[in-house]
């Protein structure tokens, strides 16, 4: 459970904030903000998901229809405003986590959102905001960047139903002021097609008086989030600020927790474990009487600059870089210690494992293949390859929770940048190490390029197959067939018998690649390699592939085809069967297996062969295609003339048109001709 911040709001403080800025702001559980949205939306099906999940303006009359007023925790005869602000209510554990800072600006930031919707909403109520005017202010935005907007606004999942062009306008006017006054150097990341942001304020401007908003949605004692109208995004400058490190300690120090904080560390600190550590001696600080808590931080910035230490010699940062790093490195561990198992200490984890997999030879234990190879294959062997394959996945995996790390702007985009330069470096190294090992593996078996246009393909194929590395974090035969197959690379025919049982290219390229790229590159099983070994006499000898070509496609293919006709009248007369017997109808006599079968067994090899050898000329003769194409362009025209030209002639003819309009005719098929129809049909079924 979350540890309590001296300096956290209470869910009633929080509420008592939020109705001194605006009364009409409610906290709602989540489930119910969820099922208000899903129901006044008209959105179906039973997910636990909605869009728009934060925050939603309703009219007070429509949310009472959809909920209780004890759902939302409110007194019975309590006053509601026409329109209501929905907030989603945060839960004890996640409140108590954050600040009273940090919750202020978050619900400033909710309200603020959910206001600007609320001034967008009235605008279109009045009619201001027709779709001409809503086509103008695209235009203005620009048609590429809009639909941009719609993407990430879909993949955000922001958009509610209807979702036009209006209501895509709409959310993108809410979230891009959300951004602009509250976290405005994250404005490229959303929208970075944009880029001229003052033309943006204005267009908005035309619509909606943010600053005013911005201002009356304040909650008291909210600090100022930065400035609200940052314009492009800033540098990161050597000159960033320190002192966003550690907490202050609480006003009552706890002499247990200090010591039993500061005692794990050590033993963690002595096992080489430098986060550990440093997330003990942040823990113990907060425990710590004030004239030791400095001492306490100062042993966790040690521990962090041993972590960053370990992080340039692993990732070969040059002494800039490494400042960087303890700066966003100190922000993870500030926030690590509010709560457990936070996102922000898994970050640190992942770079530890980093240094880790720098640090360490990796080993396999192979029993199997020792005892398969008589010996010759040792029992532990390295493998060196999965040192630059290991760094490279825990960097990824740290990027992507850098993104959500719940630490100020600045130290958060100094972090996601840290991360991709690093990424990208272990990449390229990665690409620079198996590079050749692939190129070497494919030359020995004999996959070299005769010309410019095979160099070509070969590279694009080496680089697909790195980028499978990059990806997945390991290789398999099948990746490297499909390789082959994308980049249209013969391989040559079969020689000779030995090289049948040897195996051809692909599998000499697979049993190499298994030794150079050992413990990255994944042997195909024998279920995959002999199918393999044995498709090669198919495709890769001239008599193969005349058999395939000629025989086992139009022939084979034939024989599958009338067999499943013949399966299929089996199934529908064994579903009619069944249903007579279900509704107690009288039956014929019950029809044998061989008397169902719409091409009995005695001219099964005729209708092999007719339709074998129509198939063959289908597939490779011109002539013949053309020559069905026609005969099927005849017989529709002579199904159409009886179908609707036929009866379009006789409808005009004057005797039946009269006798259609008939009272006699029309009295007839409404109580004689539809009910027999209808009744045939019953019988039928």
């Amino acid at each position: 459970m979350a540890s309590r911040l001296d300096d956290s709001l209470t869910l009633a403080e929080l509420e008592a904030a939020l109705a001194t800025v605006d009364r009409a702001a409610v906290l709602a559980p989540p489930r119910i903000l969820r099922r208000v949205i899903k129901q006044d939306r008209q959105i179906g099906g039973i997910g636990l998901k909605a869009p728009h999940r934060k925050t939603y303006v309703i009219e007070a009359a429509r949310l009472l229809q959809i909920v209780d007023r004890d759902e939302l925790g409110l007194p019975p005869h309590a006053p509601l405003a026409g329109e209501v602000i929905l907030l989603a209510r945060p839960d004890a554990d996640y409140l108590a986590s954050l600040t009273a800072a940090e919750a202020k600006i978050k619900y400033w930031r909710l309200l603020f959102h959910a206001r600007v919707h609320e001034a967008l909403d009235q605008k279109v109520a009045e009619g201001a905001l027709p779709a001409a005017v809503v086509r103008q202010r695209i235009a203005s935005i620009g048609q590429a960047a809009f639909e941009e907007i719609r993407t990430v606004l879909r993949q955000e999942d922001l958009l509610l139903p209807p979702v036009d062009e209006l209501a895509v306008y709409l959310e993108f006017a809410a979230v891009y002021l959300e951004l602009r006054f509250f976290a405005a150097s994250l404005l490229p990341r959303y929208f970075p097609a944009l880029g001229d942001w003052q033309r943006i304020n204005a267009v908005l401007a035309e619509d909606v008086d943010a600053q005013a908003l911005w201002t009356a949605t304040r909650l008291p004692g909210a600090p100022n989030p930065g400035q609200p109208a940052d314009d492009h995004e800033t540098d990161v400058s050597d000159e960033a600020d320190d002192d966003f490190l550690f907490e202050r300690a609480p006003s009552k120090p706890a002499e247990a927790l200090y010591r039993r904080y500061n005692r794990l560390a050590d033993r963690a600190a002595s096992l080489g474990n430098a986060v550990r550590a440093a997330i003990r001696r942040a823990r113990a600080a907060q425990y710590a009487r004030p004239n030791l808590a400095n001492r306490v931080n100062a042993a966790a910035r040690d521990d962090l600059q041993r972590l960053t230490d370990r992080l340039q010699r692993a990732l070969d940062l040059p002494d800039k870089d490494a400042r960087h790093w303890s700066r966003a490195l100190g922000a993870l561990l500030a926030r690590s210690v509010h709560g457990f198992w936070t996102r922000e200490s898994r970050i640190l984890y992942d770079l530890q494992k980093v240094c880790v997999d720098h640090e360490r030879d990796i080993y396999k234990l192979d029993l199997i293949e020792w005892a398969l190879s008589r010996g010759r294959v040792p029992i532990k062997r390295s493998l060196p390859g999965q040192r630059e394959v290991l760094m490279s996945k825990h960097l990824r995996v740290a990027l992507r929770r850098a993104a959500k790390a719940r630490i100020d702007d600045r130290p958060r985009r100094l972090l996601v940048l840290l991360l991709e330069a690093a990424l990208e470096r272990a990449e390229g190294k990665l690409r620079e190490r198996f590079r050749p090992l692939v190129a070497e593996a494919l030359d020995e078996v004999g996959l070299r390029p005769a010309n410019v246009p095979e160099r070509v393909a070969r590279n694009k194929l080496i680089e697909e197959l790195l980028d499978e590395v990059t990806e997945r974090d390991f290789l398999t035969m099948s990746d490297l067939r499909d390789a082959i197959s994308r980049n249209n690379l013969k391989l040559p025919d079969l020689q000779s018998g030995g090289q049948f049982f040897s195996g051809d290219q692909l599998l000499r390229a697979d049993r190499n690649l298994a030794v150079s790229l050992d413990g990255v590159y994944h042997r195909g099983e024998v279920y995959l390699r002999w199918p393999q070994r044995l498709s090669s006499l198919a495709f890769g000898t001239p008599l193969g592939r005349v058999l395939v070509r000629y025989l086992a496609i139009p022939y084979g293919g034939a024989f599958v085809i009338l067999e499943g006709v013949n399966h299929l009248a089996l199934m529908i007369a064994g579903g009619l069967r069944n249903r007579s017997a279900s509704t107690d109808l009288p039956t014929a006599p019950e029809q044998s297996a061989e008397s169902i079968e719409l091409v009995s067994s005695d001219t099964m090899h005729l209708a092999i062969v007719v339709l074998g050898t129509f198939l063959l000329g289908l597939i490779y003769s011109a002539p013949f295609r053309r020559g069905c194409a026609r005969a099927l362009h005849g017989i529709y025209r002579g199904l159409r003339w009886l179908a609707v030209d036929l009866p379009v002639w006789l409808m005009d003819i004057g005797w039946v048109r009269r006798l259609l309009e008939s009272p006699l005719y029309k009295l007839a098929a409404r109580y004689v001709v539809k009910p027999l129809v209808f009744t045939a049909l019953i019988l039928a079924a």
